[in-house]
Order: C-alpha cells, then sequence, then structure tokens
C-alpha cells in the first residue's frame, strides 16, 4: 500500500530535495512510514492560524511529545510545568525562540499512511537576550519527523494535509500540559 506522500520519495529528483530540506532541521535524516492512526504532535505558534501550524512539515511522535511531557513533570513544580516544557522542547529537538512563539498545541491522528524523514535535531544557533549567540543541537534520545507535502507552495495546508491529518486537539500548550498534570 502506498503513502499519501509518495512523490516526494520515489522520484530521485524529488527525492533528493526532500532530504536536503529534512537535513535543514535534523541530522542523518533515515526515511520512515508513519502508519494510519499513529498520533502525532506539533508545537505551533499562537500568532499563525490552524492551516499554517498544521501544514509544517516538522512533527514529533507521540512517544517523543510523552518523554518532553513527563520530563518537565519532574523538573518543575505545578505552575512552571508548561515553561520548562517549552524550554525542553526547543532544546532537545533543536528549536531557536527566532523560529516561533512555541506557545500552540497540535495534536493529529495519522489517517492516510505517511513517508517522512526521522533523525536528530540539527545544530542550531539563537540569539539570547542582551545579544549572547548560542549553538546547539538536538538531544539523541528523541527524533522528529520531517513529512513533506503537508503545505502548498503558496502557502495553507494542502489537500493531502487535510486528508491524511485528522486534528484532534489545538489548543494552547500550557493549558494541555497543565491539564495532563492535574490542573
Amino acid at each position: 500500500m502506498g503513502c499519501a506522500n509518495d512523490d516526494f520519495f520515489l522520484d530521485a529528483d524529488a527525492l533528493a530535495k526532500t532530504r536536503e530540506r529534512a537535513r535543514s532541521g535534523i541530522q542523518m535524516p533515515d526515511q520512515v512510514k508513519i502508519e494510519r492512526n499513529a498520533i502525532l504532535y506539533r508545537i505551533g505558534h499562537s500568532n499563525k492560524d490552524i492551516e499554517t501550524n498544521l501544514s509544517s512539515p516538522w512533527w514529533m511522535s507521540d512517544a517523543s511529545f510523552d518523554y518532553l511531557r513527563r520530563q518537565a513533570g519532574r523538573e518543575a513544580d505545578r505552575q512552571q510545568v508548561g515553561g520548562v516544557f517549552q524550554e525542553l522542547f526547543r532544546n532537545k529537538l533543536a528549536v531557536p525562540h527566532s523560529f516561533g512563539l512555541a506557545d500552540m498545541l497540535v495534536k493529529v491522528a495519522v489517517r492516510q499512511r505517511l513517508r517522512a524523514f526521522s533523525g536528530r535535531g540539527g545544530y542550531i544557533g539563537d540569539t539570547q537576550e542582551g545579544g549572547e549567540v548560542v549553538g546547539w543541537i538536538g538531544g539523541f534520545e528523541l527524533a522528529q519527523y520531517f513529512i513533506p507535502g503537508l503545505r502548498l507552495d503558496k502557502g495553507g495546508a494542502s489537500p493531502m494535509a487535510k486528508s491524511a491529518l485528522e486534528v484532534l486537539a489545538y489548543q494552547p500548550l500550557q493549558s494541555f500540559i497543565q491539564s495532563r498534570h492535574g490542573h
């Protein structure tokens, strides 16, 4: 059985372009298939609409999200768990502050099998308050997905994204995280 976004992987030229795009954010991308009914998470931005957040190619598995949630719960008190989660997310997946607010949670169920590249967050630099530039690579214990074909060239979610991903939750990250910690 094929995947909804096979066109990005089955042609040699398309595959080379897709792999290069994946390398912009992950190290040593490995081609994987994401099966139907898998749960994926994305940390999006409240200053973007749902279509923009949904159509991003950058996602994480249920296991990766759960790891971050549990780790944040161990490191934070009840009032700070959302903020700790955001920092762990940025550090472990190599997401600098300049990429966006990272304050919205998008949870989806995969309804059509998808191809993706999976890998660890690549080297990234970020400018801190005061102008200091710091750099790091993502944590080796977590992988993220690069799923091509979710966004149209002109912007917005592609028809494939709308049919392959069913939105289960779209809400502020802070409230989602706190609701999972009994608050």
